[in-house]
């Protein structure tokens, strides 16, 4: 690390530091989950998905996969009422939307 003549490091260097860590630790955090989470994630993003279709596709009553509700508790994707455009869709699972939020999209990213 560079330091300056007070004996402290850059103010440059320090954070390059920092998102060196930061960037580790999302790495960590994309191994430590699971590869049917990662999947689910890789879907989500890879579309405009509703909530209906997501529940078709994922919804899960066995315990030992339970991803959707990983993903809602790890806060990795968020539901956003009414933001789908079926047209005249009277089903509000149709019109409302499953995507990724900031920290999802940052983890599949790497960080």
């Amino acid at each position: 690390m560079e330091q300056c003549g007070d004996g402290h490091g850059s103010t440059r260097a320090k954070g390059e530091l920092i998102q060196a860590h930061i960037r580790h630790a999302a790495q960590a955090e994309l191994e430590a989950m699971s590869p049917l989470t990662i999947e689910f994630l890789t879907w989500i993003s890879s579309g405009q998905r509703t909530y209906a279709e997501a529940m078709d596709a994922w919804r899960s009553n066995c315990p030992r996969h339970p991803v959707w509700d990983d993903a809602l508790n790890d806060g990795l994707i968020q539901i956003v009422a009414g933001a789908g455009d079926p047209a005249g869709a009277a089903d509000i699972a149709k019109r409302t939307l499953v995507i990724l939020t900031p920290r999802g999209r940052a983890l599949l990213d790497g960080g």
